[in-house]
Formats: structure tokens, C-alpha cells, sequence
């Protein structure tokens, strides 16, 4: 800890507990905050559980960072040249030594980092240099563990905290979009317009058309037939999102399978490589996108479960132009769950959990049960924040509110409770 700072009188009770019921631990992080010169503590951060892809984007261990001696003393202890970066640098190659199993996350603030009423710190009088130190911490982990990137660097506006690009393994995996769809002409064609010029490449777009009728969606159908990277393929009935999600899935060529909304548009070039990136991971089991109203504010940017009662959308209505909480809104990082309305996956994984749930799932909490599926089977759901796209919320299909869906919602939050109630 710092020489000026201040832990929580149950703070040492705390990690002691903890290691009594986990005594192979190797790492232990609390929740934190800041206090000022007159006592008052102020800005808490709670932190996520155990979240690798966050810790490339900020220091969240320290404070209070808890580590297993032996470990410390293999890996040849605090680097010097990481100065106002060091205890980064060590959290990220003890993590680096040790599994998941054995990191654990203490959910209370039992560090309160002073911040006035003093001299200035080393970060604060060393920014500049603090932050190079975390670059190069990131970078050089990133390089011990065969992470390719094409750039670690300074997040806008916040230069203690990271961002990081990924890259894409040639040859470029070729990526299936599917597309559900039911009329609105207006809005699949933009959707259709975006992914057919991402320029991304190889690329299918399957259109799954689920009993149109309009003339203006027919027509753009028949436009779609003389592009050689689209098809249509005809799925009448009911609205079942799932049934027409899995059947698309099971015609894709594509390694990565794309699930989008047609009420989805994109509004600067990229994206698609952003998500390919993070879905070729073989850690990796699913990808989302951040994703804006119409007029630039959040309506997703991962999922959290337990918010609204089911599972809520993170950061929902803030301002496109913030950070978030600690940056979550725009720092890629480990999530619950991530909205289907843009959602990557490899078709393997798709495959392997079952796809989406077509018999109790037809509409709602799809993607959320899919996500599940997902994580328990040893795969991580990552938010990229590098895609950003513009979602034109339930457009095509109005609100779960109204009309009959609230019933709708109930009978298909009981199968989605009854197996992931915990």
C-alpha cells in the first residue's frame, strides 16, 4: 500500500477470512475508495468479479491488492523502469502465473486512497510517464502470452487507462450474417447496406425472411438475389427469433456466425473487424457491440444479470459521449451477457451449446440464455467497445409492452429462471 493511504479497520480480517475458506488463493482485490484531507470518503469503486479483459484497460487490482508471497519472489518481484506502474505490472504477470480459480474479488471498500492534503504523488506529478509504464506493462503481457495486436494505446481523455486492438489471423475467417426479418424495407436496407460495404471480407449475409409481404421489401429481396455474398432464405410462420436464427446457422458457410437485428445500421467503417477480432479467440465465446439510439445515447454496453428483476443492458440512456463507471462504457471487458441484436460467435460455439432455445425462447431472453450456455461451458463474453453501431430499438417489431408480450415475457421467463435461477 501507499505510505499516505488507509485501510478499512476490517480490511486484514477480510483477507484472512477469505483465505481461510479459499487457502490455495494466489490473488486478492477489494473494492476501493478515495478520502479526502478532511476524512470524507468519497467516489467509491466497485469493481467487477475477476475480469482479464478490463485489467488490459486499467489497473482494477490495486487497491487493495493481496498476493501469494512465493509467487512474487518467482516472478522476480516489482520491475523497476514501471515506476507509477509497477503494482500494474506485477498484477498482470501474477495473473499471468496463476488460473481464474485462484484470483478472487473481495466486494467491499477496504482501501481508502487519500488524494489531498499533501504533497502530489508520484502518478500525479508523473503522469505522463505513468502512463507510458502502463502501456508498456499491457504490451509486454500481451507479448508473453501470444495475444497479437495491432496497438496498445492511451484511452482518450482518462492516460492512465489503456486500450488495446486486436487483429485478425490470416487468412481472415469468412463471417456468416444472419438477419431476421419481417418487412420494413427501410430499415433492412440500411443494415443490408452496412454489412455488404463493411469491407470486410470473406462475408455471406443471409436474409431470413419471415413471411414479407410489402413491395418495397420484396423488391430489395430481389435486389439482394444478384449479389453474390446475400441470400434470402424463406422461414414463414410464427415470429420465433430463435427458430429463424438456428435455421440460418445451420445453412452458414461462414467460421463466424453474426447475429443482427435488421433494425441495426453502421455508421463508420471497422466494426466487423472489431468483433471478428475478439471472436477468433479461442477463450472466446461471444462477442457484442456497443450499441447507440438514434440520438447518441447508450442502449447497450454488455449485460449485467439481476438488473430489472432478469438481466438489464449496462449503462442504458447515458450520454454516447461518457466513459461510463470507471470507464466500463467504453473499455472492453468480461460481461454476463451480451444483447443478440449484434452478437459474434464461431459457429463451433454455436454449435456446441445448442444454438438459441427455439422451443421455450421464441422472442425474449434468447441471448441471454445463449450467453449462459456459453459461459458454462468455459467460454468468456466479451463487450467491444470498438464496434459501435447505431440500434434502432424495436422498430421492426414494437416493444415487449405492448400489445399481448408481457404475457409473453412471463411464460418465457419461467423456463430461463427454472434452469439459471442463481
Amino acid at each position: 500500500m501507499d505510505h499516505d493511504d488507509l485501510l478499512s479497520p476490517r480490511a486484514l480480517y477480510e483477507v484472512a477470512a477469505l483465505i481461510q475458506d479459499h487457502p490455495d488463493a494466489d490473488l486478492i482485490y477489494s473494492d476501493e475508495d478515495k478520502i479526502d484531507a478532511a476524512g470524507q470518503r468519497y467516489e467509491p469503486h466497485f469493481k467487477t468479479g475477476w475480469n482479464p479483459e478490463l485489467l488490459l484497460a486499467q489497473n482494477m487490482v490495486s487497491h487493495l491488492g493481496v498476493y501469494r508471497r512465493a509467487l512474487i519472489e518467482a516472478g522476480g518481484g516489482l520491475r523497476e523502469g514501471f515506476e507509477g506502474s509497477q503494482d500494474y505490472d506485477l498484477a498482470l504477470r501474477i495473473a499471468e502465473a496463476t488460473t481464474p480459480a485462484r484470483i478472487h474479488h473481495i466486494p467491499w471498500p477496504l482501501y481508502h486512497w487519500r488524494q489531498s492534503g499533501g504533497p502530489e504523488t508520484f502518478s500525479q506529478a508523473q503522469m505522463d510517464r505513468c502512463a507510458a509504464a502502463a502501456q508498456r506493462a499491457v504490451a509486454e503481457h500481451l507479448a508473453r502470452t501470444g495475444q497479437p495486436v495491432s496497438s496498445v494505446a492511451r484511452m482518450d481523455d482518462t492516460p492512465g487507462w489503456v486500450t488495446v486492438r486486436r487483429v485478425i489471423p490470416e487468412p481472415r475467417p469468412m463471417v456468416s450474417v444472419i438477419v431476421p426479418t419481417r418487412d420494413r424495407a427501410d430499415l433492412l436496407a440500411a443494415c443490408v447496406e452496412g454489412v455488404l460495404k463493411s469491407g470486410y471480407g470473406p462475408l455471406e449475409l443471409l436474409v431470413v425472411d419471415n413471411g414479407s409481404v410489402e413491395p418495397e421489401t420484396l423488391a430489395l429481396f430481389a435486389r439482394l438475389s444478384g449479389e453474390a455474398r446475400g441470400r434470402v432464405l424463406n422461414a414463414p410462420g410464427p415470429v420465433n427469433f430463435s427458430a429463424l436464427n438456428n435455421r440460418a446457422a445451420a445453412e452458414a458457410r461462414g467460421e463466424i456466425l453474426l447475429l443482427l437485428n435488421n433494425d441495426i445500421s453502421m455508421p463508420a467503417p471497422g466494426w466487423l473487424e472489431a468483433l471478428v477480432a475478439q471472436a477468433v479467440r479461442p477463450s472466446v465465446g461471444a462477442v457484442g457491440a456497443r450499441l447507440l439510439y438514434p440520438d447518441g445515447r447508450v442502449q447497450h454496453a454488455g449485460v449485467a444479470l439481476g438488473l430489472g428483476g432478469v438481466a438489464g443492458h449496462v449503462g442504458h440512456f447515458a450520454p454516447g459521449e461518457t466513459a461510463g463507471y470507471f470507464g466500463h462504457l467504453k473499455s472492453a471487458r468480461n460481461v454476463s451477457a451480451v444483447t443478440a441484436a449484434c452478437l459474434a460467435l464461431r459457429k463451433t460455439v454455436f454449435d456446441q451449446v445448442g444454438g438459441l432455445d427455439s422451443e421455450n425462447l421464441a422472442v425474449a431472453f434468447n441471448d441471454i440464455a445463449l450467453c449462459l450456455r456459453v459461459r458454462a461451458a468455459g467460454y468468456d463474453i466479451i463487450f467491444e467497445p470498438a464496434c459501435e453501431l447505431i440500434h434502432h430499438e424495436s422498430a421492426s417489431r414494437g416493444t415487449d409492452p405492448a400489445g399481448p408480450a408481457p404475457g409473453r415475457v412471463r411464460a418465457e421467463l419461467a423456463p430461463l429462471r427454472g434452469r439459471w435461477g442463481k
